[in-house]
């Protein structure tokens, strides 16, 4: 059986030792005949090395299923993301490939839908 292999960006570092990464391809579209990216996400294991985090690249290996979601390995970093540590308050953020700043603090909270009456 032949292995799959993917090369992707990792967009999710979860405490567990897992990754998510995201493989970006490209598909003819039937009508424009114009190339036209998509993308799919994969939950993969992280090795015990925890090698992979927020902003690489990485190349993913398909293995036996560890559970529902999970079937792929990270097997090597290709290139790490840039990380940036915040000089006043020493937060490490991490710049993912497409400029996309990964930091949450800078939202504003979710607003609380009223119930109807």
């Amino acid at each position: 059986m032949v292995r799959q292999n993917f090369v992707g960006t990792v967009i999710k570092a979860m405490e567990t030792g897992g990754v998510k990464v995201r493989v970006e391809r490209h598909r003819l579209h039937p009508r424009v005949h114009k190339l036209v990216p998509f993308h799919k996400n994969f939950i993969c294991v992280n090795p015990e090395t925890k090698q992979a985090q927020l902003g690489d690249v990485v190349r993913i290996t398909s293995i036996k299923p560890l559970n529902p979601v999970t079937y792929f390995s990270v097997t090597d970093v290709i290139k790490q993301g840039t990380r940036i540590r915040d000089p006043v308050t020493g937060e490490l953020k991490a710049y993912l490939p497409d400029g996309f700043i990964k930091d949450y603090s800078k939202f504003a909270p979710a607003r609380v839908k009223k119930a109807r009456k």
